[in-house]
């Protein structure tokens, strides 16, 4: 029989646990808005590469866009930009040393080969320690997080290298998207920012729920 709380008592406060993960998803934060800060670099400087919705979106927005947009913008769960991470078969070739026809560049590989390096390590170490928080924020489908997760350090160096190149904005088709996050970041609501970030989620389990169903 439980024991009866003593009347005028406090009751008894439920113990605070700090999640293992937490350290890391708050580095995979800084990751997100250097990887934003580096596209909005490349717009500014090659505003013609501006062809897609969410580059045309970055392009408007480029001369409002500061450190603090920067950092709102790297609190969105998913990681903004993408490769390929939903397909298994790209990373099946990368993975073997495939040599791939690359597209055309939008970052320099002087900017994009320590990102997609870091990009690579930290999913690497997610893939070991938090599985499911690396197909979160970097949108990553099973096979994609454990090819990553079987590449040695040497090869990561090697695609950091040879795939740089196809760093691109994650959904960069969707100018609905990018409009809204780019507001929400530049202005000063906690709320609108918020609507974004489950926007952000929505995306992601729409791309990968039926990945799964199929595999």
């Amino acid at each position: 029989m439980p024991r009866k709380r003593k009347r005028g008592s406090r009751p008894l406060a439920i113990p605070r646990h700090t999640w293992a993960g937490t350290p890391v998803l708050s580095a995979a934060r800084q990751l997100n808005v250097r990887c934003f800060a580096a596209l909005v670099e490349a717009v500014k400087h090659h505003p013609h590469s501006a062809r897609t919705p969410a580059l045309q979106v970055l392009s408007e927005f480029a001369f409002r866009i500061d450190a603090r947009v920067c950092e709102r913008v790297g609190s969105c769960p998913v990681l903004l930009v993408n490769l390929n991470f939903d397909v298994s078969e790209f990373w099946d070739r990368v993975t073997v040393g495939m040599h791939l026809s690359p597209p055309q560049p939008l970052l320099t590989q002087t900017a994009a080969s320590p990102l997609l390096h870091e990009i690579l390590m930290q999913a690497w170490s997610l893939a070991h320690s938090l599985p499911r928080a690396a197909s979160l924020f970097f949108g990553m489908t099973p096979p994609v997080r454990e090819a990553i997760g079987r590449l040695t350090g040497e090869e990561i160096d090697r695609v950091a290298q040879e795939h740089a190149v196809y760093l691109r904005p994650r959904w960069e088709d969707r100018r609905t998207f990018w409009s809204r996050l780019l507001k929400a970041a530049a202005g000063t609501s906690d709320e609108a920012l918020i609507d974004v970030q489950l926007h952000c989620l929505s995306l992601l389990g729409g791309e990968l729920i039926p990945l799964r169903r199929d595999g």
